[in-house]
């Protein structure tokens, strides 16, 4: 427990503000339903944001996080680094897919998102219709979740916070998302880097089986005071 706590401590101005966009979304998807937040794709778009949320949304995309970890991993020798980085993107991406899935019972799929639709059709239609949750998004705040961690300045959390929660409305703006998507996208991003972090934590300091000893331990040997206890 103490790798947990000690990391909510250490950024806890980013769990403070994801918690607080979480709880936000989670009430007025509530009142509005599922669809809030909703931008219609036929309305006109001006043509300086389409281009910088187009270029910008990539950010999400798995082709960049696999040549960001490949970077930190071989060119800047930040082993740590990029297997982190690696490993919160194939879970966060492993755990869109299965959920996506889990709406499609005829046969597994492997869901790939497009940059943007800003010029839907029939076929886009049907594909929108399997972007729960959003893959860009929490591949987004995987990535986001890890340069946190890693990184010493507590300034920079609430920024970065900002910079993966704009990626989100990208995906709303380009892609017909909901806020329940990037809702969904950016909890299961940042729990999986969260998770994985604490994993290679455990076993660069072995003591994830010292761990599970004492859990066992403890819980089989109280039966045993009971009883010792009970002939006296």
């Amino acid at each position: 427990m103490k790798p947990i706590i000690s990391t909510f401590k250490n950024n806890r101005f980013y769990f403070l503000s994801l918690f607080f966009f979480l709880v936000t979304a989670l009430c007025v998807v509530a009142i509005y339903g599922g669809e809030a937040v909703f931008i219609d794709s036929h309305e006109p778009h001006p043509v300086w944001l389409n281009i910088f949320f187009i270029n910008y949304t990539f950010m999400g995309d798995g082709f960049f996080a696999l040549v960001l970890a490949a970077f930190y991993f071989f060119y800047l020798d930040k082993k740590k680094t990029g297997a982190l980085l690696f490993s919160s993107f194939f879970l966060a991406e492993l755990i869109v897919q299965l959920v996506k899935n889990s709406f499609n019972i005829s046969t597994f799929q492997l869901f790939i998102e497009q940059g943007q639709y800003l010029f839907l059709n029939e076929k886009m239609a049907v594909i929108h219709e399997q972007t729960f949750p959003s893959g860009h998004t929490a591949i987004a705040f995987a990535l986001t979740m890890v340069f946190i961690i890693k990184s010493p300045k507590r300034q920079l959390q609430i920024p970065a916070f900002l910079a993966a929660l704009l990626l989100g409305f990208s995906r709303i703006y380009l892609a017909r998302d909901s806020l329940l998507n990037i809702a969904a996208g950016a909890f299961i991003g940042s729990s999986c880097s969260l998770f994985v972090y604490v994993v290679i934590k455990y076993a660069g300091t072995r003591s994830i089986a010292p761990a599970i000893k004492s859990f066992f331990s403890i819980h089989t040997s109280a039966p045993n005071r009971i009883n010792t206890s009970s002939h006296h």
